[in-house]
């Protein structure tokens, strides 16, 4: 099935692939609209109202210790835009700190959806870049970002430094294009390591 998924969408032309996934959305929303229709949760992300949200499935083959999440609510996921806990933090900073504006350069690397219908809904223009999804804006390695010195006002890393060989070059790359006083948010499933290069690289605390 993943073959031919593949292929479907090697054979596609983009514009096509594009439209297919709106129509996809849009079906999906009406759907949700029945089985989680209530006001018991908001998601800052999309905008919208929900009896509850979906349920995670954590992956019981290693990645998770299910113990740890024995006396968490597993209710995490926003039916509509799929964002989890983390999206939606990030999205309530930035409403409630105000720091982007219409004008403001922006670059979002493995962009979810959630944050695709929070900027899009609040009017800012963002560069989405990506190595592997078709969706994105422009195809760049976080290794070596083809853009000026001090260029963006906002970053972000979205589940991104944990997965690319090396990381302290993205972290020099980032750190070169975002400008003094501007915002670079790295988030994601970061080893000690990792954590202590951030701190040495930006001279800050993440």
């Amino acid at each position: 099935m993943k073959f031919f998924s593949n292929l479907i969408k090697k054979c596609t032309p983009k514009f096509l692939l594009i439209k297919m996934y709106s129509f996809r959305a849009l079906f999906r929303y009406l759907a949700i609209r029945r089985e989680f229709k209530g006001t018991n949760v908001y998601c800052p992300c999309c905008d919208k109202h929900f009896s509850d949200f979906k349920v995670f499935k954590y992956d019981t083959t290693g990645l998770h210790n299910i113990d740890f999440y024995k006396n968490t609510s597993l209710n995490v996921v926003c039916p509509f835009c799929g964002s989890y806990p983390r999206h939606r933090i990030v999205c309530d900073y930035l409403k409630k700190e105000n720091i982007l504006l219409p004008t403001s350069n922006i670059l979002i690397f493995a962009m979810p959806l959630s944050y695709k219908k929070w900027f899009k809904r609040n009017n800012l223009r963002y560069i989405s870049a990506d190595l592997f999804n078709i969706r994105a804006d422009m195809k760049t390695d976080i290794q070596n970002i083809s853009f000026d010195d001090n260029y963006f006002d906002f970053i972000s890393c979205d589940h991104v430094l944990e997965h690319v060989p090396d990381y302290i070059a993205a972290l020099k790359e980032l750190k070169r294009v975002v400008k003094t006083g501007g915002v670079c948010g790295n988030n994601g499933s970061t080893p000690s390591g990792i954590k202590n290069n951030i701190r040495r690289c930006y001279n800050y605390r993440p």
